[in-house]
């Protein structure tokens, strides 16, 4: 992160807790809801969206830069489907804002020239071989760590983001040796249920008892997640009165509709970020769930309590 994104980001922190600002921080653009996988516990790619078209996402985008955001999460369905996401990435940098992409990893190779500006590349590994084809699909694992050879090769800085089930925690000890042998670090996100889950995702999420055990095993230097983003994941304290949702972080579905975050998608009356992004971002309200199991949203809201191990870690979308 530069100077002036370090300087944008402590303004927005301050100005959120302290004065009751709000200051887009991090965005989670979700630019397409299009996926060529068709994963176990998600099923975005069978909804429709009226998606934006490249006009109207680069107008996005440079509302985004006067807006004063910081950090803009490229994400989906699958977002190198677009074929316009390189001219995205170029109009967000061209403000100043660090963009990261989270992706499948099956386009990477293809649409390398497209991405080779970006910050920060999170590619989706769910486990070794076996476990990661058997929620994702047949030679699925193969093509994730060509793309991520492929992207760090190019000198894109990469990680990996793994979603935890019951079906492979545990085999995500073996993973992070792998990881560890290629110098890559992992994001572990717990599944959720939630509006664009399976109708199994509920059924495959670990309990809190699986969740702390599997996290004592592991080095934490080897994760992304904070040391106390994994005790939310386990004992969760966000409410609305400390959650970043609304304040500092928002979610912009495939449709162009605007959400405190990705997790709450039916609160209120969306605004369309086709009405202006800054004004769409003013009017959101604050999620009113209890606890959240979200990673890029939990170290955001520990990162708008100030808290410390947060701060350095710095995992959020």
């Amino acid at each position: 992160m530069g100077m002036t994104n370090n300087i944008r980001a402590a303004s927005s922190l301050v100005g959120a807790r302290a004065f009751g600002k709000r200051l887009p921080l991090a965005v989670s653009w979700a630019v397409t809801g299009r996926c060529n996988l068709r994963c176990a516990y998600c099923e975005i790619w069978a909804k429709k969206f009226n998606e934006l078209t490249t006009a109207e996402a680069l107008k996005v985008a440079d509302e985004m830069g006067k807006a004063r955001a910081t950090r803009v999460s490229l994400t989906g369905g699958e977002p190198l489907l677009r074929v316009d996401i390189g001219q995205l990435i170029a109009r967000l940098q061209k403000s100043d804002i660090i963009v990261s992409m989270n992706s499948n990893g099956l386009l990477v190779k293809q649409r390398l020239n497209d991405i080779l500006e970006l910050d920060h590349l999170s590619l989706s590994i769910d486990g070794p071989e076996g476990v990661h084809d058997a929620l994702r699909g047949n030679g699925m694992h193969k093509k994730v760590m060509e793309a991520a050879l492929e992207a760090s090769g190019a000198g894109i800085e990469t990680s990996f983001l793994a979603v935890m089930t019951h079906r492979n925690l545990p085999y995500l000890g073996e993973l992070l040796d792998d990881t560890q042998c290629m110098g890559v670090k992992v994001l572990f996100q717990p599944v959720e249920a939630y509006e664009h889950s399976s109708k199994v995702a509920a059924s495959l999420r670990p309990t809190k008892e699986e969740l702390r055990r599997f996290f004592r095993s592991i080095p934490k230097k080897a994760i992304m997640n904070s040391s106390v983003c994994i005790r939310e994941f386990v004992n969760p304290s966000i409410k609305p009165s400390n959650c970043a949702g609304g304040r500092l972080i928002c979610r912009i579905a495939p449709d162009g509709f605007m959400f405190p975050c990705g997790r709450a998608n039916n609160i209120g009356k969306a605004p369309d970020v086709r009405d202006g992004f800054l004004r769409g971002f003013m009017s959101l309200g604050v999620p009113s769930c209890n606890g959240c199991f979200c990673a890029g949203n939990v170290e955001a809201s520990l990162l708008f309590r100030f808290n410390l191990h947060a701060i350095k870690k710095a995992a959020f979308p």
